[in-house]
């Protein structure tokens, strides 16, 4: 039998391969991912173990919603600022009011088509064109977030900056996540926040410390699965992007609606520790009840079909319990005594006949529009006693 001679020359010539096969990979890996993250299309994801997911900073973030894939979904891009905040574009080098504005992925952007046109930023424009006042909105809505993360921002908001006024566009993410999560223990924090920040920010896994130290493995891991969800419902469907209806939620025999009235007394009771952290900051606080889909009399043909079902964990899933779960909740969240000012603006979509949703709960920049003419018509006392008392100043000056 013949040996084979393994010279120390052929090794290094083998390493040497292995070597310039990982370094262009490597390269080639992170400038794909560069240009997926310039245009939007990539995101990393951070998950703060009691904000949950942290937008990137200086990013460009593709938002849609929970309509499905394809044609029936349409994307805006988000751009975020320094501290991954979505960007509200009009701004004045010495601003006379400034107004936080808390939410969930509505509120940042999720369903505009750019960072003009979401609610904030619209909401800034119409303060300044219809009262001359040079406000400066900031926009402290991430995706996902419930009323109990919303408060934890802006505690986090109002230790660096000053404000005059807060007000929350919320409500519904909290009834979305009492369904999803029946324990009371979840009505703060869902378990899922807790899951991905030990995964993720701890490294308990070696894919995680792949992803973090190899971009050939980070750009296999975030497009491959995308890419086969993508063939897979293009193949099932004859390339229509609509995912086929697989699931159904579970009432548990009707058990689901058991823990409503004690979870939207949990939620009101975020709202008032907001309410407190303003007022500490000598700053007014409103808490404004979100419209969605599912509050909206007529629904055009459009909204219908998107606000039906949604995507959830790959699978399309009735709206049915969902629906009948929020229209529960909102009842219930309107009877409770609140210490906070409220205005309940879940019908102010039923006097338009346009499509205003993109889903159950995301505007587009028709709905995000009407939107913040309503807020605008609820916050406008305030603003324009605002006007007053700035102008009582300069006076006595």
């Amino acid at each position: 039998m013949k040996r084979i001679s393994v010279t120390k020359k052929s090794v290094w010539i083998v390493v040497l391969i292995i070597l310039l096969t990982v370094i262009l990979s490597e390269s080639a890996s992170y400038f794909v991912l560069l240009e997926f993250k310039n245009r939007g299309l990539w995101l990393d994801e951070h998950y703060h173990p009691f904000l949950g997911w942290t937008p990137p900073k200086n990013a460009t973030i593709r938002l849609g919603g929970h309509c499905g894939y394809g044609n029936l979904l349409t994307y805006g891009y988000i751009k975020t600022d320094t501290h991954g905040r979505s960007i509200t574009p009009l701004a004045f080098d010495k601003p006379e009011l400034k107004i936080a504005v808390t939410g969930g992925g509505p509120v940042m952007g999720a369903g505009s088509s750019s960072n003009e046109t979401t609610f904030p930023s619209v909401l800034e424009k119409i303060i300044h064109e219809k009262t001359g006042i040079k406000v400066e909105v900031y926009n402290l809505g991430v995706g996902g977030y419930n009323s109990f993360q919303e408060m934890l921002a802006l505690y986090e908001f109002l230790k660096q900056n000053k404000v005059d006024l807060v007000v929350s566009i919320s409500g519904r993410g909290d009834a979305s996540d009492a369904l999803q999560e029946q324990d009371i223990r979840s009505a703060s924090l869902i378990a899922g926040v807790y899951d991905k920040a030990d995964i993720i920010n701890k490294g308990a896994s070696l894919s995680f410390f792949l992803r973090t130290y190899s971009n050939t493995y980070n750009l296999i891991y975030g497009v491959f699965p995308k890419a086969w969800r993508k063939l897979k419902d293009m193949l099932a469907n004859n390339n229509d992007g609509w995912l086929t209806l697989a699931k159904k939620d579970n009432d548990r025999d009707g058990r689901v609606f058991d823990n409503i009235e004690k979870r939207s007394e949990l939620t009101s009771l975020h709202y008032s520790t907001m309410n407190a952290l303003a007022k500490e900051n000598e700053a007014m606080y409103i808490m404004m009840l979100m419209p969605t889909a599912f509050t909206k009399k007529n629904l055009t043909e459009a909204e219908a079909k998107c606000s039906d079902s949604r995507v959830y964990m790959d699978v399309r899933v009735t709206n049915d319990l969902l629906r009948e779960y929020e229209q529960k909740f909102y009842n219930q969240f309107r009877k409770i005594p609140k210490e906070y000012r409220f205005y309940d603006l879940t019908d102010i979509f039923d006097q338009i006949d346009a499509t205003a949703l993109v889903d159950m709960c995301h505007y587009n920049d028709i709905g995000a529009s009407v939107l913040a003419d309503a807020v605008f018509e609820k916050i406008k006392p305030f603003l324009l006693q605002s006007k007053h008392n700035q102008a009582l100043e300069i006076e006595s000056k």
